[in-house]
């Protein structure tokens, strides 16, 4: 929980989701979210794209592409480790350079 609301992510929609708001990207299909630098960070399975949503306005705010499938996403010390489900891999990004 951040921000006193609850985030999910929702597979087969293409949707992140929190009690009080949800965010659609068309063509999306969000599998995986962390939080980390004020932002909720979604992978795009898709669009091959890691997206960065604000707090603030409830809406995307930068895409970072990342390819191979991105489906996990966790947060640790500053930096997000994504897998890729298409490449077979992990990458590291950093939130700090995608605002």
């Amino acid at each position: 929980m951040i921000g006193g609301s609850v985030w999910v992510a929702d597979y087969g929609s293409g949707q992140v989701s929190t009690v009080q708001a949800t965010i659609s990207a068309s063509g999306a299909d969000f599998d995986g979210i962390a939080i980390s630098g004020g932002a909720v960070w979604a992978g795009d399975l898709n669009n091959w794209l890691v997206d960065r949503i604000s707090l603030a306005s409830n809406s995307i705010a930068a895409r970072v592409n990342v390819g191979g499938g991105p489906r996990h996403v966790l947060a640790v010390g500053g930096d997000l480790w994504v897998a890729l489900f298409d490449d077979g891999a992990v990458v590291r990004l950093r939130p700090s350079a995608a605002r």
